[in-house]
């Protein structure tokens, strides 16, 4: 579920939920810090297409279609 929520920020491409979402899995999960602190460091470089699919890669979603 958090790491759903943490794609679908990224989809968006917000920032602060993408921020938000990786505190929330850093307080659940401490030794996930190392982690966190990378994908923090995609969303403050813009790099939501990337992390979102490093994150459908963990989940097995496939990729969106294309906006035309």
């Amino acid at each position: 579920a958090a790491l759903q929520a943490l794609l679908d920020a990224a989809d968006l491409g917000y920032p602060r939920g993408v921020m938000k979402q990786l505190d929330a899995i850093e307080a659940a999960h401490p030794e996930c810090a190392g982690w966190t602190a990378a994908r923090r460091s995609q969303a403050r470089q813009f790099q939501f297409e990337a992390l979102a699919e490093l994150l459908r890669a963990a989940l097995a979603v496939p990729a969106e279609p294309p906006v035309p």
